[in-house]
């Protein structure tokens, strides 16, 4: 196999991921925006877990923080149940 025939199947790939990404980010706008909420993306690093966080914050009052499991989306569930969360940001 040639190196342009490997790198083709991987461009194909990052694409696709790129593709579900942005749809995913459409449809936590759609969500956030009829429940009034504008979120602010940041990124955490962790560098010894090769892994990097996506977060959103909404609000204000104390920090409170809700883990949506293994989708890629914060539409889950977590978000809507706004009484747990009422009074945290």
């Amino acid at each position: 196999m040639t190196a342009l025939a490997r790198t083709v199947p991987a461009a194909r790939k990052e694409v696709k991921r790129m593709e579900l990404d942005h749809r995913i980010r459409e449809a936590e706008s759609r969500l956030f925006a009829r429940s009034g909420l504008q979120p602010e993306e940041s990124f955490f690093d962790l560098p010894s877990a090769h892994v990097r966080l996506r977060v959103l914050s909404v609000g204000a009052g104390p920090p409170l923080v809700m883990l949506h499991g293994v989708s890629l989306a914060a539409g889950s569930p977590p978000w809507r149940s706004a009484p747990a969360g009422a009074g945290y940001t």
